[in-house]
């Protein structure tokens, strides 16, 4: 079986001795071969305070981001995006969300609030900005969270946050939404 076929995952943690230990179940879609803009596995990260995962799940059609304690408790749902098929929050310094939905990618303010946001940028149920005229998927930040990267093809490309927030500016950009 490919990880991308599979529809149901554990998240677990690796202590420093060795042990793990089963933090939560996580529900996904298998990936769509003959879609590419279908469903990933989910994606895992730790907050900056290493306290604190974030991770994807789908339920039903939606793309949840939740974000739990590494001692398991506290497993709350941030965000849902009802057409997306990957987000992946920045891990520092102003909180943003990388959103891939309809074969396009944006950036989306963190906004949440103590309730769960309901976003999707394409239909601009949320302020986001286009990543790139050209973007593409399997969004990854760098370490600091100033730079996102993405894949298209057989390439991998990289482009600072601040000039996607100055281009999304540009009278060029906003004519081409």
């Amino acid at each position: 079986m490919w990880l991308s076929n599979e529809t149901e995952f554990d998240l677990v943690v690796r202590e420093g001795d060795g042990s793990e230990r089963r933090i939560t179940g996580i529900s996904g879609h298998a990936l769509e071969y003959a879609n590419i803009a279908g469903k990933i596995p989910p994606s895992v990260m730790f907050a900056a305070d290493g306290a604190t995962l974030y991770f994807t799940e789908f339920v039903g059609e939606d793309l949840l981001l939740k974000r739990i304690g590494r001692d398991g408790r506290g497993e709350t749902v941030l965000y849902r995006f009802p057409n997306a098929v990957a987000a992946v929050p920045s891990p520092r310094p102003r909180p943003r969300i990388a959103v891939r939905e309809y074969q396009r990618s944006f950036l989306v303010p963190w906004s949440y609030a103590g309730q769960p946001v309901v976003a999707s940028p394409a239909e601009r149920t949320a302020s986001a900005v286009r990543i790139d005229a050209e973007d593409g998927g399997y969004l990854t930040w760098s370490a600091d969270g100033t730079t996102l990267g993405w894949t298209r093809a057989s390439g991998f490309y990289e482009k600072p946050v601040a000039q996607v927030v100055t281009e999304s500016r540009s009278p060029r950009a906003r004519n081409a939404k």
